[in-house]
């Protein structure tokens, strides 16, 4: 295998370099100047001859069509990191996260420590919930086939099948003297892109988007309209943060709900040197159901691509305020090109541009250094665009938002306790246990069950070590093999003295924010997703922002105004 990734690192780099040396000699000399088509058959030729070389005079026998698949993706992946090969296998994963359906159970599945998989988190509706199957359930066989130690990819291929397939599950659930059997069908799973949808105080909507899969557009419609009919906000927040991306025209769908018909959205610009043109305008189709409704978008370094072309077009537009953190900045479209052997290549095929005319992206991917590394937009306002009232936006590898506001970060203790399977373990404890009722708007423990759970992390012996711990025993490395640990030794010994964790005075400090973190866990494991998101949103510090901005109607208007 190690012969093969050599092979395959070096392939890439004999036709880079090949291109390389071309394109310095024309530019050189100018006299060279070879037709696209004679640069095509010239590559495939040399291409060819290596592959050939390679079958019928490597040392070893190697297989081909994984050699090729790893050479393509490492020299696409010098491009940009969009651009890639998908074999017939890949594809199937593809299709998956533009559709999000697959045939399955629906749950999310996690490794332990001692290798064995849990099921994590069944989702509302679907086969394993609707079976009894709960969060914490030790995985130890799949239809006669043992996992009791096993890694997640396998379960997860061994969980998904056909839809209507039957499927014969055994766990083994704390608390039960013998493990439990569970027989049901599989189903196509559907995970919506709308993760939250609901009121918050005074009349005021929020939906959470948490992707812009294929359909993402319609489903966004179909809440908003719901919840337009049942309760007639008064003013809406569109919560952009953590969205990725995903189809442009679903992105185009959303926007169309809030703008006039026929209004320009995004446009798209391809190449610009006589091959083929990839230009176009994707404009609104359909009249706003919510044309005068008071908004504001949330977003954050995770709001990228198809999030940006909503949030950019509603700033150009003047028709929200963007509030949060600076957006990924993602300014590029991929397309999809079928390829032999039922493979894809997805390709970057143009930048798109808001309808100011502004590209948010942050890193140019043409302009390689000599090193390789990528050279990422200036993090200043940049070039000044103008909104359809006159105000200044700039493209900044970016959206910027109108109103800045850093959202809460996880403190470093509560992180530490998040990743560690007893925080998780004593959450399923008490969701399976607890008599009193569950409910997202008025649940919270209390100090003594804290301090229950407080005494188990005694009582198991917890312990972590954190980051700044690590940072000193690394200096302390270093420092001895430059040999000048003598001259610092008594002040490093004194500073790790410092940083060594109180895990007593941790849990005191932190007290609040790690109730909020496990009373969100415990709603998850009874109500699931929309009642912790029911939970959470209406305690988070830019939900409370943006609800103080639409109940100031004077400050709404001065921002989006000239």
């Amino acid at each position: 295998m190690m012969q093969i990734l050599k092979i395959v690192r070096m392939l890439p780099l004999v036709l880079l370099f090949w291109g390389t040396a071309e394109a310095q000699t024309e530019a050189e000399s100018n006299k060279l100047q070879r037709a696209p088509e004679e640069q095509f058959v010239r590559a495939i030729r040399a291409t060819g001859a290596v592959y050939s070389n390679l079958q019928r005079y490597f040392v070893d026998t190697i297989n081909l069509e994984q050699v090729n698949a790893l050479a393509l993706n490492n020299t696409l992946q010098l491009l940009d990191p969009y651009t890639e090969y998908l074999s017939k296998e890949e594809v199937e994963s593809f299709a998956e996260s533009t559709t999000g359906n697959y045939g399955g159970v629906g749950a999310l599945i996690s490794q332990r420590p001692d290798s064995t998989v849990i099921f994590n988190e069944p989702f509302e509706g679907q086969p394993a919930a609707l079976a009894g199957i709960k969060a914490g359930d030790r995985i130890l066989s799949v239809d006669g086939k043992d996992f009791t130690h096993a890694f997640t990819p396998d379960v997860s291929k061994a969980l998904r099948g056909p839809e209507g397939s039957t499927i014969r599950v055994t766990v083994r659930r704390k608390g039960q003297p013998k493990p439990l059997d569970f027989v049901f069908k599989r189903k196509e799973v559907y995970i919506s892109p709308v993760a939250y949808c609901g009121m918050l105080e005074d009349g005021i909507g929020l939906i959470r988007l948490a992707s812009f899969m294929q359909d993402a557009g319609a489903e966004f419609r179909k809440s908003f309209t719901a919840m337009m009919e049942e309760y007639h906000p008064k003013a809406f927040i569109l919560d952009l943060r953590g969205n990725g991306g995903g189809v442009l025209q679903s992105a185009v769908d959303v926007i169309s709900l809030f703008v006039p018909k026929g209004t320009l959205a995004v446009s798209v610009k391809g190449r610009r040197d006589g091959m083929e043109a990839t230009d176009s305008e994707y404009r609104t189709t359909s009249d706003p159901i919510a044309g005068n409704i008071s908004m504001v978008v949330l977003i954050d370094n995770g709001s990228a691509s198809a999030s940006e072309i909503v949030a950019g077009a509603m700033q150009d537009l003047d028709r929200a305020v963007i509030m949060g953190d600076k957006s990924y900045g993602k300014g590029l479209v991929q397309s999809t090109i079928r390829m032999p052997d039922e493979a894809m290549l997805k390709l970057t095929t143009a930048h798109y541009y808001t309808p100011s005319g502004r590209s948010i992206q942050k890193i140019s991917y043409n302009h390689l250094g000599q090193s390789g590394s990528i050279v990422k937009a200036a993090d200043s306002l940049g070039t000044a665009y103008t909104t359809a009232s006159g105000r200044k936006v700039y493209s900044s590898g970016g959206i910027t938002p109108d109103v800045s506001l850093a959202a809460d970060s996880l403190k470093a203790f509560v992180g530490y306790l998040a990743a560690d399977t007893l925080v998780f373990d004593w959450v399923v404890a008490y969701e399976s246990s607890a008599s009193r009722p569950i409910k997202a708007d008025s649940f919270a423990l209390t100090d003594e069950e804290y301090n229950n759970f407080c005494q188990m992390l005694k009582d198991k012996g917890y312990v972590y070590k954190p980051y700044s711990l690590y940072v000193v025993e690394m200096l302390e490395k270093v420092l001895t093999t430059e040999g000048t640990i003598a001259y610092y030794q008594k002040d490093l010994d004194a500073f790790k003295k410092q940083v060594q964790p109180n895990i007593a005075a941790e849990l005191e400090r932190n007290k609040a924010d790690i109730k909020q973190y496990l009373e969100g866990q415990i709603i998850l494991r009874r109500n699931y997703r929309r009642s912790y998101f029911a939970h959470m949103l209406p305690r988070d510090k830019q939900v409370k922002a943006a609800v103080a901005m639409l109940k100031d109607p004077a400050r709404m208007a001065s921002l989006l105004a000239k």
